[in-house]
């Protein structure tokens, strides 16, 4: 789910989505007299008495400038945290933005044992993977396109290949093809994106244990949980090779769950729709409308002013 702006989902009343407190806070502010409707993302785990707390705040300010808004919770201990506080919302993972069109299984060589994308960053924990010797990094940095170098920020990888600029979702789509299973290996975050490429891709899972998600999309025979030491890693990498699963049978079985939480979040729509009045005849085309391409519906920050008033 893209970040620092929203997703239009309906333009009377007006109904949006968004992650992140920058992106709500430019809600309420821009959208001041323009009453809104904002479904809230959570960018990180929530299940945490502090950061719910202070996520109840913001829904509370937003809501003195006229944003009406829902929390959508990642996981079921965010969703009791956020019932416990007495938020309006309903659970289901921000995956359901992702476009499934970018990701597919290619008939390539594959090149590469596990593949890792991370941002260079401590809590994606990359030195995890220093057992691995055919290992690609896919890395980045938050607001830099190039110039990274992952062998200064953690040199156990000088073996990794890895890339030096932003790589776009072709390539990204070619190097997971050419690799035989995705890792991940943070403690905590959101539901991390990258776990939901790779299975679109194709290719199976190994992960350590995690708080975020991540592992609600995951099955017995094509993603694997293993302990948080690099001899685990390895050992759970070498073993989902040997299980030469097929790509086509991880992309269909994660594409029922991600249509299945795309179906409940229409409806979710269609009923804030109905007690305002406003019945949807084909909920099966509002969600082909938001989820096919859903990049076309997002409105950065700075054009907030034009959603709103158009």
């Amino acid at each position: 789910m893209l970040h620092r702006g929203v997703y239009l989902l309906n333009k009377n009343p007006l109904i949006v989505s968004l992650c992140g407190k920058e992106s709500l806070k430019a809600l309420s502010n821009e959208g001041r007299g323009n009453p809104a409707i904002g479904l809230v993302h959570l960018p990180w785990n929530h299940a945490n008495l502090q950061r719910m707390l202070r996520m109840k705040i913001q829904l509370v300010v937003a809501g003195l400038k006229g944003v009406d808004t829902y929390l959508v919770t990642n996981t079921r201990p965010e969703d009791l945290y956020r019932k416990a506080f007495g938020l309006k919302g309903f659970h289901c993972m921000h995956y359901i933005y992702v476009n499934e069109n970018h990701y597919k299984a290619l008939e390539v060589d594959k090149k590469y044992d596990a593949v890792y994308t991370a941002q260079m960053a401590k809590f994606k924990r990359m030195h995890l993977a220093k057992k691995i010797q055919s290992l690609y990094i896919l890395t980045y940095k938050i607001q830099q396109n190039e110039g990274f170098d992952l062998h200064s920020f953690c040199p156990g990888l000088s073996h990794a290949s890895y890339n030096k600029s932003w790589v776009g979702t072709e390539q990204k789509n070619l190097i997971y093809s050419q690799s035989k299973v995705g890792l991940c290996l943070s403690k905590e975050e959101g539901p991390m994106l990258a776990s939901l490429e790779y299975m679109l891709a194709g290719i199976p899972v190994v992960s350590t244990k995690s708080k975020g998600g991540r592992d609600q999309y995951y099955e017995n025979d094509y993603c694997l949980i293993v302990e948080d030491n690099p001899e685990a890693v390895k050992k759970g990498v070498q073993e989902m090779i040997a299980r030469n699963i097929d790509p086509s049978h991880i992309r269909a079985n994660t594409l029922i769950k991600l249509n299945k939480e795309r179906d409940r979040y229409v409806d979710f729509i269609c009923d804030l729709l109905s007690k305002r009045g406003i019945n949807i005849d084909d909920p099966e085309n509002m969600k082909k409308s938001l989820f096919h391409d859903p990049e076309k519906n997002f409105s950065e920050i700075k054009n907030l002013k034009k959603v709103l008033l158009a």
